[in-house]
């Protein structure tokens, strides 16, 4: 069949006319290696099915030697099903299929495992653990039991450490070092070292656990973790691809598996492309040839490239032709699905992004209205969801999504929603208010003080005063039957003893007596009971966010500042508490039962963060809770004075005094004190204590302030002293790795906010924090006549 006629036969199955850009792919897609630069809404995976039928229609090759390879179940089942749905309808039109067979679709993690079992014969019995080290968490013994944190808490940050330092490609376990890795070869230069420690190793990517007893946890378990696995013939998925990688550094091995690989697939196509992390590229060179690689077709969008958290990377994207010779680029730079409106609205910002590639972006469809919902302290959210609802009334037939940065914006929009009648899927029992741990502190401690419940406070007292308070208050439930607070604030009082009482005792006594003076005058303001909760919690928050970082203060603020809101709303604590019940009764219902409530009519709307949003789309999006708390303006200036492709050799050669005194304005930098030690001739050892506390240039003595502004301020002289000063060049380095850092992270929160207004076909509502909105906000264009 010629071209033309395969191509007429695309559009009938397809039911759409063909753009010129799609044309350009069906026709050249596989005749080289190819990238597919497709804009959100460009239809990716469309285009991915119809150039295996369009190449079987004209002969090119069967899609059976076809093989498709994406990141997530989902995306394999929808490649799965479209293709088959797409082949109905050819067959409908009478065309004979007979020898094409059928595209083999994998997700990343199948593909390798197949691999791992077939040619490694030791592995063909493991199995793989899909909740990674949780499904062994009641046999680790930790050596060092925390008196603030659960076993499971020291857990969950022993292991997110260690996949941050494997996801780096830092370390192939979480404890040896890889050596090969430019950012230790860099610290270790500027240590004057040749081998780093566990505590170092750990330091690169966290400086929050640094103490001896936390150190040895985190040896023990991952040594444990990992003698579990090897006793029950289990990896989990880091595992996989750390096997599959070892393996094949035997060269005979790979020529093996490239011949089988060359013979079995003639096509290969990955979907999704800008997810893809450095290990996984790796392993791709090592499974398929330079021959199999002259017909590979990645597609996918730089734009969208959203999971630097795992370690993926839009560099694979950015600088594929530099990674496969020949390579050509297609775009798709035509959005079906955001009307015009909308996405002109988000181009603006997109746009500012210094590491993208080139594409213009253009609507297929007219039309998209934007609301920009602005709201101040104390009324935060209220017209947002008033018209929200109000929406959801008038256009009950239309799909909508609520869309949030983080989840601990959840719990709190679910728990708003539910006294308005509206009872939200949110997934989870984790993200029903009622169940978070933040949220029951602040409401049991209420309860008991308003209750006047000892045996209550006892079991809060460890928020109080840590875990010996909690012993104590305990002991004396067990063996002086005390049970009323009352009663324990009069033996601790008339005891007169100094041993007995203690800070947090006198903590008690206080919040005590305030809530039973609030009760003598009926106070009907709850949220005044939260405030001398607010108090007495206050040291405990302190240490669990600042110090052991068991929650995040965004966490804390959030849920507090909405039950502060709450409480106002309320005169008597039994009723607040009714309601509360009542919501987490509903919203359980939901979660368990997997389905809306039989006896109430609900809105179909989803609630997900951005990240949970991608590859999704609905009539009407809701984006909610972007605020400054993480992309502050200090980081947007630093974004705006080094973008983020600023070069090494710009960063110091346009580097100058202002520059300095501007970014330590900004906050302290973990290598500055290096830079500035170097700068005054201080050895690497010595300069980290000698400004171990002083980073501001005013604190400086004058004679070293002097050195530091000529050696900035004269033309070309730390150009000069970079490239003689071996000290002053690593340091230099670290300091630009630290501040292009900075400067990725806003171009990653460019993209995750693209993703999330390009989620919209017909209307967009952003909330907007006055005085606390995320900058990104006002990068917006905002068309003038939808404003509030």
């Amino acid at each position: 069949m010629d071209q033309n006629e395969a191509l007429k036969i695309i559009e009938l199955i397809g039911k759409f006319k063909l753009s010129n850009e799609q044309k350009n792919i069906l026709k050249e897609g596989i005749a080289h290696p190819t990238l597919v630069n497709a804009c959100a809404g460009s239809g990716k995976t469309t285009i991915f099915m119809l150039t295996i039928i369009y190449n079987a229609l004209i002969g090119n090759s069967r899609p059976h030697d076809v093989l498709g390879i994406t990141f997530s179940k989902k995306a394999q089942l929808d490649m799965r099903e479209r293709y088959n749905e797409y082949i109905k309808r050819v067959q409908i039109l009478g065309i004979n299929i007979s020898d094409w067979g059928s595209p083999s679709f994998f997700t990343f993690h199948a593909f390798f495992y197949k691999l791992l079992r077939f040619y490694m014969p030791q592995y063909k019995t493991v199995s793989v653990l899909p909740s990674e080290y949780k499904h062994y968490i009641t046999y680790f013994k930790l050596p060092n039991k925390s008196k603030e944190l659960t076993n499971s808490e020291s857990l969950k940050q022993i292991f997110e450490v260690k996949s941050q330092l494997v996801n780096r490609m830092l370390s192939s376990n979480g404890l040896d070092p890889n050596y090969n890795s430019t950012a230790i070869q860099d610290y270790l230069a500027m240590v004057e070292k040749k081998e780093l420690s566990v505590e170092e190793l750990i330091s690169l990517v966290s400086d929050q656990y640094l103490n001896k007893g936390w150190v040895e946890n985190y040896i023990y378990a991952l040594k444990e973790y990992s003698s579990l696995k090897e006793r029950n013939q289990q990896i989990d998925f880091e595992d996989m691809q750390k096997l599959l990688y070892v393996a094949l550094n035997d060269e005979r091995l790979q020529s093996k598996i490239k011949g089988a690989m060359m013979r079995r697939w003639n096509v290969i196509v990955i979907d999704e492309f800008q997810d893809i992390n450095a290990l996984q590229w790796a392993l791709m060179n090592r499974i398929f040839s330079e021959k199999s690689f002259e017909q590979l077709m990645v597609i996918g969008d730089d734009d969208q490239s959203i999971y630097s958290f795992r370690g993926s990377s839009p560099d694979f994207i950015q600088k594929f032709s530099t990674f496969v010779n020949y390579s050509v680029t297609f775009n798709l730079s035509t959005n079906y699905r955001t009307g015009g409106n909308i996405l002109d609205s988000v181009i603006p910002v997109i746009t500012k992004n210094t590491l993208r590639l080139e594409k213009s972006l253009k609507a297929f469809n007219k039309g998209g209205k934007v609301y920009k919902i602005e709201s101040k302290e104390g009324n935060h959210g209220d017209e947002f969801f008033e018209k929200m609802l109000k929406n959801l009334a008038n256009s009950p037939n239309e799909s909508s999504a609520i869309l949030v940065r983080y989840n601990k914006d959840k719990p709190v929009i679910a728990d708003v929603l539910a006294y308005k009648d509206v009872y939200l899927d949110v997934g989870s029992s984790s993200n029903i208010l009622q169940n978070d741990k933040v949220y029951d502190v602040f409401m049991g401690l209420i309860k008991a003080f308003y209750y006047d419940d000892f045996i209550l406070l006892a079991n809060y007292a460890n928020r109080i005063g840590f875990g010996k308070y909690a012993k104590k208050l305990k002991s004396v439930v067990r063996y002086r039957r005390i049970n009323t607070i009352t009663d324990y604030v009069n033996w601790v009082i008339g005891t007169n003893d100094d041993d007995v009482a203690d800070d947090s005792d006198l903590e008690v006594i206080r919040c005590h007596r305030k809530f039973e003076k609030m009760k003598h005058k009926k106070e009907k303001d709850l949220s005044k009971y939260l405030r001398e909760v607010d108090l007495i919690t206050n040291l405990y928050f302190q240490c669990m966010t600042k110090i052991y970082h068991v929650y995040s203060s965004e966490r804390v603020e959030t849920i507090k500042n909405y039950l502060y809101k709450l409480t106002k709303k309320f005169s008597e604590f039994e009723e607040l508490e009714e309601s509360q019940d009542r919501n987490l009764r509903l919203l359980s219902a939901i979660v368990n039962n997997g389905n809306n409530l039989t006896d109430t009519k609900q809105p179909s709307i989803k609630l997900d963060t951005l990240h949970e949003s991608k590859g999704l789309e609905w009539d009407n999006v809701y984006l909610y809770g972007l605020t400054d708390s993480d992309l502050t303006d200090d980081l947007m200036a630093i974004s705006k004075a080094f973008p983020a492709d600023t070069t090494f050799e710009e960063f110091y050669t346009l580097f100058n005094y202002s520059d300095l005194e501007d970014l330590m304005d900004y906050g302290s930098f973990d290598s500055m004190a290096y830079v500035l030690g170097a700068l005054l001739g201080i050895s690497p050892n010595a300069c980290e204590m000698y400004f171990e506390d002083v980073y501001k240039l005013d604190d400086l003595q004058p004679s070293d302030r002097l050195k530091i502004i000529q050696s900035l301020s004269t033309e070309g002289m730390l150009s000069k002293m970079v490239e003689e000063n071996t000290q002053l060049r690593t340091a230099m380095r670290m300091f630009y790795a630290e501040i292009m850092a900075h400067s990725k992270f806003v171009e990653d929160e460019r993209r995750l906010l693209y993703v999330g207004m390009t989620r919209a076909k017909k209307k967009l509502y952003i909330d907007y924090y006055v005085g606390k909105a995320s900058p990104l906000l006002d990068e917006i264009k905002y068309p003038n006549s939808f404003q509030n």
